[in-house]
């Protein structure tokens, strides 16, 4: 019995040692501009998909991502560059101008990517990064930028 109790305890760290595959998250800022709920899952060890559900801007919004955190560490730390878009739907004239007097609502996908970092505690990871938006306006046809920072947690 000896024997056996320290090949469990290093199978047992090396169990939570491994990434999970499907985690859950909140975030405030972000994809969302406000806050996000949504689920990750893990596609490959550094390559991680998410969905998520948010309001803010966009009037009920659903977001599609890919998250990319190369093993390049700094003790727990992990930067992470993400990639994805933002739908839903959008009556703000200040942000999606249409040129008339009151909101127009309707569905817009956005493009959007972040840049950020994950730190590693026990199960979860917390995150920190910048996120940005892309569109076009109406009446301008210009791109224009919209940055978020956000914070979150993985469980």
């Amino acid at each position: 019995m000896t024997r056996l109790l320290p090949l469990l305890l290093v199978l047992a760290a090396t169990a939570s040692a491994q990434p999970r595959k499907n985690s859950a998250y909140i975030e405030l800022g972000g994809s969302g501009g406000s806050y996000a709920l949504g689920y990750e899952r893990t596609v490959a060890p550094d390559v991680h998909a998410r969905l998520g559900a948010s309001y803010y801007y966009l009037l009920g919004s659903a977001s599609l991502s890919t998250a990319w955190t190369p093993n390049v560490r700094l003790g727990r730390l992990r930067p992470e560059l993400g990639a994805g878009v933002v739908a839903g739907f959008s009556g703000s004239r200040s942000l999606y101008s249409t040129g008339g007097e009151r909101p127009v609502y309707d569905l817009k996908a956005l493009p959007m990517m972040s840049f950020g970092a994950r730190l590693a505690f026990g199960g979860s990871d917390l995150r920190a990064g910048v996120t940005a938006l892309y569109g076009v306006r109406a009446l301008e046809r210009e791109v224009f930028r919209h940055p978020y920072l956000g914070f979150g947690v993985r469980f």
